[in-house]
């Protein structure tokens, strides 16, 4: 090989280690990680290195700019904003960025100061102080601009949220937005049979009453009359349902409908009553109905909110700025009707422990594994209730007294989990406890009692096959009551789902529940 080729091949082989070696242990090397919105926006920002392409996983979560100030004031002016005017957000972080700038050089250097110590001090509530003597607002260009700071020790910078406040009543009409389209569905699912009912209402008013209206009327009265009758007939089960929008948007026909001029003829009387558009307010509504309405929708709803979902809700709205708008919000947040898995499990606590203390045992505090999630307690308080009646049968009968426990080496307070995870098309909820278990040969006596199979079938029968028995109406063993387990059941299999049941000897009994997915909330 010629001296030359051999340069070049050398030159290429160095420069491709090099590469190699700079890609994998250079500092700068752009960290491409998604970004959470669980996580604190400021940390999201920071672990995507402020790299542009990531912004957009941000964009529609917030309502205001931010830049970074470092301990020597330098501004670094990377920012995320979901203003319309994006020029607004520019001016102003610049402005932001030259006072700052200004503030290095002032006469007495107090802010200079505060800055050093701000950055230099491990002390949270000295921090604090500080940060309260910055600036809460200014005007610029007749816009009131106002600033949250927040002290971020991991990057050691200051950030400084930036609001437009001109610009936060389209984050109160988003956020209005998505509460009314959780409650709308929530009252739809809870009211299944009422809504359908009113979208006939309205379907047949579209398609058949207006025209019948019209058609078979002898004068404008007649019209008038026949229209009152059958809009205040929808306007009240709209009442009744909560839908306050459908019921302004009739009152406003009616009341338009009575200033219309009385010397039209017939016609012009009509072409005005569709020019006030009723027909199509209510195809709007009849539409929207519908879409609650869909039966595959219906079936395919979930048990359960995912916390995750709400708590992103609720940390936007809590970052606005205090308003009465933004307390309303809360309110209605607060009000959707959900309560978390962790909050029946708390109650499940207070009624077993009182249940232990009256049949003298003692028990440990109910532990839950799985999902943050959150019920709708409308939809699913009689499978909450069963349940209930699950965790009393496996104290009374299941879990053992402080005395028995010790004789086998066990602790002397029971134990009850409640585990539940997330299935093909619904969720499984397990109910275990740490008890004497189940005695198969108490079933197979109670089966022989009750004279629902033979001898021979019983004596051949697996042990799973007598478990499975418990749930038969009137069959019962030590440690559990074959009526309120025949209940369970019963409920369990209306709504689609299954049960099961596992045990071993002085160890465990395990109830697994299988729901279908019955209620949905998903993420906005």
């Amino acid at each position: 090989m010629s001296s030359p080729i051999l340069v070049l091949v050398s030159l290429a082989v160095v420069g491709i280690v090099s590469y190699e070696i700079g890609n994998r242990y250079s500092f700068n090397r752009i960290n491409r990680s998604k970004v959470s919105l669980n996580e604190d926006p400021l940390l999201a920002l920071h672990k995507i290195h402020y790299k542009e392409q990531d912004y957009s996983v941000l964009l529609e979560n917030f309502a205001e700019s931010v830049i970074l100030v470092d301990a020597n004031m330098r501004v670094n002016t990377k920012w995320w904003h979901i203003a319309d005017d994006t020029q607004i957000s520019r001016n102003v972080e610049l402005d932001v960025h030259h006072f700052f700038k200004e503030l290095g050089y002032t006469e007495t250097e107090v802010i200079e100061e505060m800055f050093t110590e701000l950055f230099m001090t491990d002390d949270y509530q000295q921090r604090q102080q500080i940060i309260s003597l910055l600036p809460i607002e200014q005007n610029y260009k007749d816009k009131k601009i106002a600033f949250r700071y927040n002290y971020i020790a991991q990057t050691q910078q200051l950030a400084i949220y930036i609001a437009d406040e001109s610009q936060m009543t389209f984050q109160f009409e988003r956020f209005h937005t998505k509460i009314m389209e959780m409650e709308t569905a929530l009252e739809v699912f809870r009211h299944q049979k009422e809504f359908n009912s009113l979208s006939q209402k309205y379907a047949r008013f579209i398609n058949e009453d207006l025209e019948r209206i019209f058609t078979f009327s002898e004068d404008i009265q007649t019209v008038k009359n026949q229209l009152n009758t059958k809009l205040h007939e929808i306007k009240g089960a709209c009442r009744v349902l909560k839908m306050a929008q459908s019921v302004d948007e009739i009152d406003r026909f009616l009341n338009e409908m009575v200033k219309l001029p009385k010397d039209l003829s017939f016609n012009q009387f009509k072409k005005q009553i569709e020019h006030l558009g009723i027909a199509a307010l209510l195809e709007e509504d009849y539409q929207s109905l519908n879409h609650y309405l869909d039966r595959d929708i219906l079936t395919a709803r979930n048990i359960s909110v995912e916390v995750e979902a709400l708590e992103d809700l609720k940390r936007l709205i809590l970052s606005l700025e205090p308003s009465s708008e933004k307390q309303q919000l809360l309110d209605r947040f607060n009000s959707i009707g959900y309560v978390s898995i962790h909050e029946i499990i708390r109650r499940f606590d207070n009624f077993t422990q009182d249940l232990a203390k009256k049949h003298n045992k003692k028990l440990a505090p109910i532990k839950y594994e799985g999902l943050p999630l959150f019920f709708d307690e409308e939809v699913y308080k009689e499978m909450i209730s069963s349940f209930i009646e699950l965790a009393a049968n496996a104290i009374i009968h299941g879990i053992e007294s402080p005395a028995e426990r010790y004789l086998i080496d066990k602790s002397e307070k029971g134990h009850l989990i409640v585990r539940m995870q997330r299935v093909a098309d619904g969720y499984q909820i397990e109910l275990e406890d740490d008890g004497r278990g189940v005695d198969i040969n108490a079933i197979k006596e109670s089966l022989y009692e009750s004279k629902t199979l033979f001898f021979d079938d019983i004596v051949t029968m697996t042990e799973q096959e007598v478990l499975d028995r418990i749930f038969d109406e009137g069959i019962s063993s030590q440690g559990f009551l074959g009526a309120g387990l025949y209940n369970v059941r019963h409920k369990v299999e209306q709504i689609g789902g299954r049960i099961a049941v596992s045990s071993k000897q002085n160890k465990f009994t395990r109830l697994t529940v299988f729901l279908p997915s019955l209620s949905e909330k998903t993420n906005d």
